[in-house]
C-alpha cells in the first residue's frame, strides 16, 4: 500500500486509534502523516531520565573500554535526556502558540532536569537550569488538562518562574504529585484553575506542613471531586489542619501499615472533611480501633484492597474486595455494610 496516497480523512482516522508513541513512529512514514499526527504526538508528553537498553555486545564493550572510552562511545543517560528535552523545546517553541496548545497531558520527572556540575574535573553537585524553558512551554499550554509532577521539589525550588507558569495554567483539571514537599505545592495557593482530581503520593516528608500547603490552595478545595492520598496518614494531617472538601465524591486512601506500624491510628471522622463522598477506596489501610463516627449515610462503592478489617459502618451498594486473604474480615465487613452487590477480585 502506498501510504503517501492516503487522504487526510483516512490518516485522521488511523491516528485517532493509535497511542502517541505509535503515532510518532507513524509520522516518520511520510509528510502527510506527520502533519496529521503532530497534535496527537504532543497531546501526551512525559519527560523523564532516559536509560537506553544496551545490547549484550555494547555492555561488554563498556566493561572492556574503560570508563573514559566507554563514556565517549556511549553517552550517559543525562546526556541523552538533555538531547531529547532540548529537541522537545526546539520543536514546540518553534511554533509555540499552536504546538504548545496541543498539550493535554504532561508528566515531568525531576530526574529529567538534573544536570551535574563540575569543579576541577570532578562532579560537585547538580543544577536544574534545564527546566527553565519549560516555563515558556507552560505559558502557551492553554489546553493542558492533566499535570503529573513527579519528584519536582528541587526543580520548583530553584526555578521559581516554573511555579509561576504552573499557577497560570487556565484549564487544569487533573493534578497529581509524587513525593512533593512544600515548594512543589506552594504554587497551588495562586492557581488560576481549580483541578477536580488530585493525587498525592508522599514517601517521606513533613505531613503536617504538606497538609497546610495543600489546604492553602485557594478555590482548590471547593471544586475538588476526586482525592487520592498516599500514605493515608496524610489524610489525618489534612483533617488536623481543619480542611473541608465539600465537593469530593471519590476518596482514595493508600497505606501499607505493615511497613509503617506507627501510623496505625483510628480512622478519623472523615464525614466532617469529606461530607459528600460516594466512592471510598482503601488500599492496605489498617486502624487500631474502629470509629463508627466515620460512617457516611450510604456509599455507592466501597473498595478494599489487601485487607478488609477497616472501620466502615454504613450501608454500601457495591462492595469490591481486591486480593483479601482473610475471609473472616470480609464476612465481618459484609455484616457491617450490608452491600447489595459484592465483587471479589484476585488481580487488578
Amino acid at each position: 500500500m502506498n501510504l503517501g496516497g492516503l487522504n487526510q480523512d483516512v490518516w485522521a482516522m488511523i491516528v485517532a486509534y493509535t497511542t502517541p508513541p505509535d503515532t510518532r513512529r507513524l509520522a516518520r512514514t511520510c509528510h502527510a502523516a506527520y502533519a496529521i499526527a503532530m497534535p496527537r504526538i504532543l497531546s501526551e508528553v512525559e519527560l523523564k531520565l532516559f536509560i537506553p537498553k544496551l545490547r549484550f555486545s555494547e555492555r561488554r564493550d563498556c566493561l572492556t573500554l574503560g570508563a573514559a572510552a566507554a563514556t565517549a562511545s556511549f553517552p550517559t543517560p543525562q546526556q541523552i535526556t538533555e538531547q531529547r528535552i532540548t529537541g522537545f523545546y526546539a520543536c514546540v517553541l518553534a511554533d509555540a502558540p499552536r504546538r504548545c496548545a496541543y498539550l493535554r497531558v504532561l508528566t515531568p520527572h525531576g530526574s529529567a532536569f538534573d544536570s551535574p556540575t563540575y569543579a576541577n574535573g570532578s562532579q560537585v553537585g547538580w543544577e536544574w537550569s534545564r527546566a527553565a524553558p519549560m516555563a515558556d512551554v507552560l505559558r502557551h499550554a492553554t489546553c493542558l488538562r492533566e499535570l503529573h509532577l513527579n519528584n519536582m521539589e528541587l526543580v520548583l525550588r530553584t526555578q521559581p518562574a516554573l511555579g509561576t507558569a504552573l499557577a497560570a495554567l487556565p484549564a487544569l483539571d487533573v493534578l497529581s504529585f509524587a513525593n512533593p514537599r512544600q515548594d512543589a505545592l506552594r504554587w497551588l495557593a495562586h492557581a488560576q484553575s481549580a483541578p477536580r482530581t488530585h493525587d498525592d503520593s508522599v514517601y517521606d516528608s513533613d505531613r503536617a506542613a504538606l497538609a497546610d500547603a495543600l489546604c492553602a490552595g485557594g478555590s482548590f478545595a471547593s471544586r475538588l471531586e476526586t482525592l487520592c492520598l498516599s500514605p493515608a496518614s496524610l489524610a489525618h494531617a489534612v483533617l488536623a489542619a481543619g480542611a473541608v472538601f465539600p465537593s469530593v465524591r471519590v476518596l482514595k486512601l493508600e497505606e501499607y501499615a505493615e511497613a509503617l506500624p506507627h501510623y496505625k491510628e483510628a480512622l478519623p471522622p472523615f464525614t466532617r472533611a469529606f461530607p459528600g463522598v460516594r466512592r471510598l477506596r482503601l488500599v492496605g489501610y489498617f486502624c487500631a480501633k474502629a470509629d463508627v463516627d466515620a460512617a457516611w449515610p450510604e456509599l455507592d462503592v466501597l473498595t478494599v484492597k489487601g485487607r478488609a478489617d477497616v472501620p466502615v459502618a454504613c450501608r454500601v451498594r457495591r462492595l469490591e474486595i481486591v486480593r483479601v486473604r482473610n475471609q473472616a474480615d470480609v464476612e465481618e465487613l459484609k455484616r457491617r455494610t450490608m452491600p447489595e452487590e459484592v465483587v471479589q477480585v484476585e488481580r487488578e
